[in-house]
């Protein structure tokens, strides 16, 4: 699986599995340092891409190193301050999506969808905050799922771990069975949260549980303050676009060529929310 760093000027995550640099969060007058590693992983690694969140405040520094804007959430920092999802393509052919067709008719399917009203599970569903308890049953659900995953969510001492870094798990059971899950990775810094991680076994497909995740995720999240939302969903998933625009998210982008799932580089659709 691909490593992370983690210092006291960023968090970033880098590997062969997804080819690529992921510049996951910079802190305050991180930018200069930041760069300078990120090639310093490419000199080593020879990756195809690398993406960062980066500040409009340090989005000049990060255009004068070859890096573009593909995505961009208004007011991700409060105080007016955008976050831009900026790329450098280090290999030329990751900068051209060859799904570009299929991608562009997802989409348009979902700006053709409607707001949905509030979505509740069928009366004999059961919706609750996971547990490290629930560790196991949700690795379990994940590799059913999904052939490979940017991170190792297969791993049920991963998930506890990451119950104990800001990330919520969220579950729906049928009969004490586990139906569908997904997870909010919080950023106390910001009050933001990452909406991903979803997840529904084939059986309990068609009852609008991921609708009903998301949801659930938003109003814990709320009550906690959190001022946005956004995720970063597959382009090729009607299912999963469909999910966020009928929540009112609002489309702000595409990360070309990004994120290896199911044993394919995909390109990813960004969605933000404000909920506050």
């Amino acid at each position: 699986m691909d490593q992370i760093i983690k210092n006291e000027k960023a968090i970033i995550q880098h590997g062969k599995y997804n080819d690529r640099i992921y510049i996951m969060k910079i802190k305050e007058q991180g930018a200069s340092d930041v760069l300078n590693t990120a090639e310093e992983l490419l000199a080593d690694h020879q990756y195809g891409k690398v993406f960062a969140k980066v500040s409009a405040a340090d989005k000049e520094a990060f255009e004068k190193n070859g890096y573009i804007e593909e995505a961009v959430i208004p007011d991700f920092f409060g105080d007016n301050k955008d976050v831009l999802f900026m790329s450098k393509f280090v290999d030329p052919e990751r900068s051209i999506d060859s799904n570009l067709t299929e991608n562009e008719d997802v989409l348009n399917t979902t700006f053709n969808k409607t707001l949905s009203t509030a979505v509740k599970a069928p009366s004999d569903f059961e919706v609750t905050k996971a547990s490290k308890a629930d560790s196991e049953e949700i690795a379990s659900l994940y590799r059913e799922t999904f052939p490979s995953y940017p991170f190792p969510i297969y791993d049920p001492e991963y998930v506890s771990e990451m119950m104990q870094e800001d990330v919520d798990y969220y579950l729906i059971k049928k009969d004490g069975q586990l139906a569908a899950v997904s997870s909010a990775e919080k950023d106390p810094d910001t009050k933001t949260a990452e909406m991903t991680d979803f997840a529904t076994k084939e059986e309990f497909q068609g009852n609008q549980l991921a609708a009903v995740l998301l949801s659930e995720m938003e109003n814990r999240l709320k009550e906690e303050n959190y001022r946005l939302a956004f995720t970063i969903a597959r382009a090729c998933s009607v299912p999963m676009n469909v999910t966020f625009a009928r929540a009112g998210y609002a489309f702000s982008g595409k990360l070309v060529n990004n994120t290896n799932i199911s044993d394919d580089i995909e390109s990813m659709n960004i969605w933000y929310k404000k909920l506050k």
